[in-house]
């Protein structure tokens, strides 16, 4: 096989375990049942209102942010599409296989809020660090990344502390557990990113048709 090839491989077989590990995360969320973290909240309260399932709300929502980071010159990469896909749909599925119990121990569920925020931050480096695009909402963050002076935990705070407000409002639970994810997602991202040396401010992206050029040549 071509080295290219192989490259491009091993980079789809780390994005897609990345993006297991998030959607495995956000179902540790729910099952802690002690509010979702922001971006579920909007989804919920969105898929309440419409009467269909989060990981579809996910999907959709992450289409049109794709949109609104077209339009701000972001570039959109695999990994964009394939993040907008592939979480909701992880999502979906790992809830229909009814493995993560909902404990009612309440440190437990404390516990499990934050190996969601941990386990996400792993999984948005498995994905991004690859620099075949961010996810939607990811690349919405490096919007603001690449057009302020905002630090990595300043950008999720302000955008999930937004997206957290209009969820509620739908009609999205929140509790304890949404307020442990506002305050601790941005930190506890940026300790993961230092912890594995990884700036992400500095990443360069290729676009979709980047990809499909070097592979073309390859």
């Amino acid at each position: 096989m071509n080295n290219i090839y192989l490259d491009y491989a091993k980079k789809m077989v780390r994005m897609v375990f990345g993006l297991f590990l998030c959607g495995f995360a956000i179902v540790l969320s729910i099952q802690a049942n002690l509010g979702l973290s922001p971006w579920d909240v909007f989804h919920y309260g969105i898929a309440q209102q419409i009467g269909t399932t989060i990981g579809r709300v996910n999907i959709v929502a992450g289409f049109f942010i794709v949109i609104v980071d077209a339009i701000m010159k972001e570039k959109i990469g695999v990994g964009t599409i394939t993040n907008m896909f592939l979480i909701g749909t992880f999502m979906d599925l790992i809830m229909s296989w009814n493995i993560i119990p909902a404990p009612e121990n309440i440190v437990i569920r404390i516990c499990m809020v934050l190996a969601c925020l941990v386990l996400v931050s792993f999984g948005v480096y498995f994905y991004i660090s690859n620099g075949l695009g961010g996810g939607p909402r990811d690349s919405f963050m490096l919007v603001l990344l690449h057009r302020t002076k905002l630090k990595v935990y300043s950008a999720r705070i302000l955008i999930e502390g937004t997206v957290f407000v209009i969820g509620y409002l739908l009609g999205g639970p929140v509790g304890i557990g949404t307020v442990i994810a506002v305050v601790c997602s941005g930190p506890i991202m940026d300790i993961v990113f230092r912890f594995l040396k990884f700036d992400v401010s500095s990443l360069k992206h290729e676009s979709l048709k980047d990809t499909f050029e070097n592979l073309r040549k390859g």
